[in-house]
Parts: structure tokens; C-alpha cells; sequence
């Protein structure tokens, strides 16, 4: 690893390592104020070391195994964060907590220039799953993570798709194809917001398939697996001088 990371971002990686030392003190204890301080100073160590990977990093097949990654995990996370905010909280139209969604999402700015109205499920919805433009929403990430499996190298290009090359298409048509207003609109019923909860649930199963896909395809190199003690040698052939070999 050493050899493909910089100098400066292994200064990020060991200034990170530093800080999350255990005290010297077992007994010790951070206080929250301490704590918050600690994991503000880590999102902003981990956004430097994002950045100097973006800035850096030879556009290579590392590179595009490590941004599919990204995106896939970044992807999930946000559906993760919808269902659980929006589909099972008691009131999902409550503007405080699309408010709070908004704000965790880092959406909270590109929302209130494009509506400039008061906060609403639909284009709450609207902007962190369908969006292609924003760089927070699960359909950018999805364009990305497919534009990645469609430049991947292949036995057979354009002869067929492989089976992530579907995978990936489906799950950004699905979203490109989803009527917002229909399951998360001020009309929409119990029924339209169960089928959009629906959607996020085969989007956070589908999700990991298609990295596994990506990973049985690429990374992983699967060939049976054979103990030691189960090879027995070769039996040896008698020659005619009475020798085996």
C-alpha cells in the first residue's frame, strides 16, 4: 500500500492513527464535548484524505475499483438513512426532521436555492434519491457506479452485457423511472409510501450484489481450495529397468 499512497496522505492516515491512540490512562474517559471535538477533527481528516485520492490518484483501474466503492457505499448509506428517517418515523412530513435529513445529507443549501419554499417530503425525496446532479443523492451515485462497471475491461466487449452491466442499468432505470410525487406527494396514500418503502428495500439488497458482482468478476480469484493433506502424490510408473519414476 505504501508504494501507491502519497507522502501526504499518509501523513493524514498517521495523524488519524495518532489521535485515536487509547490514553495512556485506562481509566480515562472523554468527555462529549471532547468526543464531538475528536470526530469533527476526523471528518475533516477523512474529507483531506478523500480529496488528496481524488486530486491524486492515477486514473487508473485502482482508481475506478476504489470510486465504484465509494459510490456503492455512499449509495446505501443514503437509502439506509431514507428508510429509517422517512418511512418510519410517525410523521415523515414533519419539517423538522426533513429539516435534520437535509442537513445530514450536506443537501440542506442546494435545496433551499432550487425550492426556496418551506421544506416538503416530495422534493426532500426528489433531491436525495432521484437527483442525478446532486453529488449526495443515490441516483448520482448510481450513474457513476455504472459508467465505472460499463468502462471495466472484458473478454467479450459489446458481444453481450454481463451480469453486472444489467444489474447497474436496472437500478438507475428504476430510479429514473420512480414518480416522486405519486408515493411521497401531499396526496400520496399509506399504500404509495409503502411502495416507495419498497423501492429503498430492493435498492439496499440490490446494492451489495452488485459490488459482490463486481468482486467475484474482478477481484476475487475463486479456484477450488485444497488442503495439504488431501493431495496425494502421483502413483509412479515401473520402468523396464525395474525403477519407478
Amino acid at each position: 500500500m505504501r508504494d501507491r499512497i502519497s507522502l501526504d496522505s499518509w501523513r493524514i492516515i498517521n495523524r488519524i492513527d495518532r489521535d485515536f491512540l487509547p490514553p495512556a490512562d485506562a481509566g480515562d474517559s472523554l468527555e462529549l464535548i471532547e468526543l464531538r471535538a475528536l470526530l469533527d477533527q476526523l471528518l475533516i481528516d477523512l474529507a483531506a484524505f478523500a480529496g488528496m485520492m481524488t486530486e491524486s490518484m492515477t486514473r487508473a483501474l485502482g482508481w475506478r475499483f476504489l470510486d465504484f466503492g465509494r459510490r456503492i457505499e455512499r449509495a446505501l448509506n443514503m437509502v439506509v438513512l431514507l428508510d429509517e428517517v422517512l418511512l418510519q418515523h410517525a410523521d415523515p412530513t414533519d419539517a423538522a426532521v426533513l429539516d435534520a435529513l437535509l442537513e445530514v445529507a450536506d443537501s440542506a443549501m442546494t435545496y433551499r436555492s432550487r425550492y426556496r419554499a418551506t421544506v416538503r417530503l416530495a422534493p426532500v425525496v426528489d433531491l436525495l434519491l432521484t437527483d442525478e446532479q446532486n453529488p449526495r443523492a443515490v441516483a448520482f451515485q448510481l450513474v457513476v457506479a455504472a459508467d465505472h462497471v460499463e468502462q471495466l475491461p472484458r473478454e467479450h466487449p459489446r458481444a453481450y452485457r454481463d451480469a453486472e452491466q444489467r444489474l447497474a442499468m436496472a437500478l438507475v432505470h428504476e430510479l429514473r423511472l420512480l414518480d416522486v410525487l405519486a408515493v411521497a406527494g401531499d396526496s400520496a396514500s399509506a399504500e404509495d409510501r409503502e411502495r416507495l418503502r419498497t423501492l429503498l428495500q430492493r435498492l439496499a439488497e440490490q446494492l451489495p450484489a452488485l459490488s459482490d458482482a463486481v468482486v467475484q468478476r474482478y477481484l476475487a480469484h475463486a479456484v477450488p481450495a485444497h488442503q495439504l493433506a488431501q493431495i496425494q502424490p502421483t502413483a509412479r510408473r515401473p520402468q523396464p529397468d525395474g525403477t519407478a519414476r
